[in-house]
């Protein structure tokens, strides 16, 4: 791989990482409203049993979180674990931390793990149980029972909902770990790794090594940050392969180069893989605006009225399941209100409502007045705040 390739996937990983920190950060400080976790696909997948027998989506993951992950698997069934080696910001930051670790020390980066392959290979299937753990939990409690774990939700959210001090004492761990075992968190722990790895097994692009130009010099097997056997093989078929092309990178005869498998095996230049993981994003983040899967639902009462009026509102404060369905109880009581659905991913509430009964601004009252904890047995105020209606901002 040509240097310039190199600096391609370094400056690709370090704006990802930068833009989940400017998006944790504008949100944490109320710049924005989107959330570093709807761009998540592991969301679209805690969601998966919810959607399919409730038709809602699980605590604050939304359309954005699910189209993501069906963008993943796409991009994986052709280009293996090519998000690991190029988007993830947590891998991003594991490799970095060898490379850095091997740069104090003086000597080229290794990522050998400090045991035998036989227990490497072992250690692998924890990432299936994580896998199980936390969908079982999400979907037996309903929560995204992962986020004070995450190393991505807990880095980068700046202190988000669920985050504890115990979260950044985990973390602290795993990092720390990481410098002794490079790629702990993405060889032994993450359970999204471990979800794509059957689709990462049919990708369609592969390295492959030529034979007759191969001295044997193994310094591709040295380079692989996710220690595979390179210099043995004629292609590297395992489902563990990111596609980060550091081994062609290394290969002193080019006798490694990237090829699509099937039918015509032709060579194909590496600039391919971030390419098409930019399709697939944006394919996906507009496929997101597309979907339309509410949070929650609520129908209130009947109506004569044939004719019914239907408002939107940008409401501050519906980010979860739990917040919607809140904010739709308080409107139980007025008299008129018909429907209620909540789109919690984009703060945003549709209300059917009939125009001779009640307007829009009793329905704004409603939201934004006092809302009645059952837990607490308490008042809150200015738990919600509509900030548009029909996309027109609310002047205050």
């Amino acid at each position: 791989m040509p240097r310039a390739m190199r600096t391609l996937r370094t400056v690709v990983q370090a704006s990802v990482v930068l833009a989940a920190l400017v998006t944790g950060y504008r949100f944490a400080h109320g710049f924005s409203r989107i959330s570093v976790e709807t761009y998540c696909p592991f969301g679209g997948l805690e969601s998966a049993l919810s959607l399919f027998t409730s038709q809602r989506f699980t605590c604050a993951a939304g359309e954005r979180n699910l189209a993501l992950f069906i963008g993943l698997v796409v991009l994986t069934l052709v280009s293996r674990r090519a998000f690991c080696g190029w988007i993830c910001p947590v891998g991003a930051v594991s490799e970095w931390i060898a490379r850095l670790k091997a740069a104090v020390q003086g000597r080229r980066p290794t990522f050998l793990p400090p045991f035998s392959p036989g227990l490497d290979a072992g250690l692998r299937w924890l990432r299936l149980c994580v896998l199980i753990l936390i969908l079982w939990f999400t979907y037996r409690v309903g929560e995204l029972v992962f986020r004070g774990f995450d190393p991505y939700y807990v880095l980068f959210s700046f202190h988000g909902h669920d985050v504890q001090p115990w979260s950044y004492a985990v973390i602290g761990g795993v990092i720390a770990a990481t410098v002794a075992v490079p790629m702990l968190w993405c060889r032994y722990l993450c359970p999204l790794g471990a979800a794509i790895l059957p689709a990462s097994a049919l990708g369609r692009l592969r390295i492959a090594r030529r034979r007759e130009a191969c001295i044997d010099c193994g310094v591709c097997d040295r380079a692989c940050p996710h220690a595979l056997a390179v210099a043995t093989v004629t292609e590297v078929r395992s489902a563990e392969c990111t596609l980060c092309a550091e081994c062609i990178g290394v290969c002193p005869t080019d006798a490694l180069h990237l090829q699509g498998r099937g039918g015509v095996r032709m060579r194909l230049p590496v600039w391919v893989i971030p390419a098409f993981i930019a399709l697939v994003t944006a394919l996906s983040l507009l496929g997101a605006r597309v979907l339309a899967i509410p949070s929650v639902t609520l129908e209130y009462q009947a109506s004569s009225v044939s004719s019914l009026t239907v408002v939107g509102l940008l409401v501050d404060g519906v980010r979860c399941v739990d917040t919607a369905a809140q904010a739709g109880k308080a409107l139980t009581d007025v008299e008129g209100v018909v429907r209620f659905e909540a789109y919690a991913s984009r703060n945003r509430v549709e209300v059917m409502f009939d125009a001779t009964k009640c307007s829009i601004q009793e329905i704004i009252r409603a939201l934004e007045g006092p809302i009645f904890d059952e837990e607490s047995g308490e008042y809150s105020f200015g738990v919600y705040r509509v900030a548009e209606i029909d996309g027109v901002p609310v002047d205050r």
